[in-house]
């Protein structure tokens, strides 16, 4: 007579086994993934900084240094590129505009800033005037690196 050892399934050890290297590497990769979606929060608002930084200087070279048409309502809203981003309706200073992420705002022709929707006291400001991009105080400097490789860049 002849017997075959057949087996229709895991035991209990194996699927223990499997849930804990599936934990495990999950624990390792949900931080991962939340620093990269972070990382691309930040760069979205240097790249939207960067063009109003270069509309500006397209605004300055077609009127003038002291043209009224180069301050901050009209900047955005003379714009040839699309920018992805919406009028306020509710704002500290005279002018903002809104994204998903992001509030960008100014209070003069010399700079811009945009303060993150989550967390208000991460701020990511630019200098119209020299294109200089700086982060905002209470730890924020290592965003900075982050996206420019220091506390600060400049924009091209």
């Amino acid at each position: 007579m002849e017997t075959k050892n057949t087996r229709r399934g895991f035991t209990l050890i194996e699927l223990l086994v499997v849930v804990l290297i599936i934990g495990i590497l999950a624990a390792v990769a949900v931080p991962q993934y939340q620093k990269a979606v972070e990382k691309s929060h930040r760069a979205e608002a240097v790249v939207l900084l960067n063009a109003i930084y270069k509309g500006y200087q397209l605004c300055v070279l077609q009127y003038g240094e002291d043209a009224e048409e180069c301050g901050h309502t009209e900047l955005i809203e003379n714009m040839d590129i699309g920018f992805p981003v919406e009028r306020a309706e509710e704002c500290d200073m005279n002018v903002c505009y809104e994204t998903d992420y992001w509030i960008f705002d100014s209070d003069d022709n010399q700079s811009w800033w945009a303060e993150h929707r989550k967390n208000p006291s991460y701020i990511i400001e630019l200098d119209l005037l020299n294109g200089k991009v700086t982060c905002g105080e209470n730890g924020y400097q290592n965003s900075c690196n982050a996206v420019c490789g220091a506390d600060g860049c400049e924009l091209n």
